[in-house]
């Protein structure tokens, strides 16, 4: 019973990390500002709120992947008495995790920037710079 609560607890943490991954990807894709220095310097407060929020999502998803892997402990090891195969199982485990988490969330993320910051924070108004900013970063990334 307790091996099916960690196997629960570690699901969700890592379902928590891939929408952090999500949300910290929408805040990266609407990050560019274009312009003279002197457009980048008015823009400056609203960067440091981004940069802010950047830091903030990033910790708390490494504080969801240590709950996740903590909780996927225990399981493995009662799971592989080996410690051979507690070491395969642990590298795919981790390499599943991070794909599905970091690649799909991130990729989610990028293509849905727009929807996912006025979801994340309905005040929220993107300049047009914004929105071409983030259009050309995904074009960018996903030629």
């Amino acid at each position: 019973m307790i091996i099916a609560i960690a196997w629960i607890v570690g699901v969700i943490a890592a379902a928590i990390a891939a929408a952090l991954a999500c949300a910290d990807s929408a805040i990266m894709a609407n990050w560019a500002t274009a312009g003279s220095v002197a457009a980048q310097t008015a823009e400056a407060p609203r960067r440091a709120d981004r940069e802010r929020a950047h830091r903030a999502v990033a910790m708390a998803r490494v504080l969801a992947y240590i709950v996740a892997g903590a909780c996927f402990a225990r399981p493995l090891a009662s799971a592989f008495p080996s410690v051979r195969l507690r070491s395969v199982a642990t590298i795919v485990l981790v390499l599943g995790v991070a794909w599905l988490t970091e690649g799909v969330g991130r990729a989610l993320g990028y293509a849905h920037a727009d929807v996912l910051l006025r979801r994340l924070h309905p005040g929220l108004v993107l300049s047009p710079e914004d929105r071409c900013g983030a259009k050309v970063i995904r074009a960018n990334l996903f030629e």
